[in-house]
């Protein structure tokens, strides 16, 4: 083997990894099952989600607000927390059913919270109202390349809705016990 060929296969072994890494980027990019949340996710906290949530105690809430995504979960999100730099656990917000993450309830329904969709480029944002027991749900749209949209309705009741499909940014008003979320792909 001649020196200029034993010099050429350093350059062909590099340039054929930076091909396959950049095989590897576009084909993690294109992968639905690519999870980019940043941290882990939070542990099921039953106990505490049925009190708030499943009329079975004396001193139930009918106004504690409650969710349920009829479509996605907390798998791949990231629990905001309400006040910018302060630390907290995901399990610190949010209080959720059982590990599929699909049903949740804020641990203090008086403090704001953000759930951001990773892998979805989604935002939903809590805004809870001190003289009534009525909230504001925020949806933001913030990757302009997501293939989903982001619904947010009152319990019975889909005319009333925050749709990230028809607007990056959709508000609802809400005041029944159970709010459902649809995290779907939409096109």
């Amino acid at each position: 083997m001649s020196t200029r060929h034993r010099a050429s296969v350093p350059l062909v072994f590099a340039l054929t990894l930076a091909l396959l890494g950049q095989l590897v980027l576009i084909v993690a990019r294109n992968n639905d099952s690519v999870v980019c949340s940043y941290k882990p996710p939070m542990l099921p906290r039953n106990d505490d989600f049925r009190y708030h949530c499943e009329n079975t105690f004396s001193d139930f809430d009918l106004h504690w607000p409650c969710f349920s995504h009829k479509q996605g979960s907390l798998q791949d999100a990231d629990i905001l927390p309400p006040i910018k730099g302060k630390e907290y656990v995901n399990d610190d917000i949010l209080l959720a059913k059982n590990a599929d993450l699909v049903d949740f309830t804020p641990r203090n329904a008086s403090e704001k919270f953000s759930i951001h969709y990773q892998h979805e480029g989604h935002t939903l944002t809590f805004f809870p109202q001190d003289d009534t027991k009525c909230f504001f749900v925020l949806v933001e749209r913030w990757d302009s390349f997501s293939r989903y949209k982001l619904v947010v309705t009152p319990q019975d009741d889909t005319w009333t809705r925050a749709d990230s499909g028809s607007a990056n940014r959709s508000a609802v008003y809400i005041c029944t016990k159970w709010t459902h979320i649809w995290v779907e792909k939409w096109f």
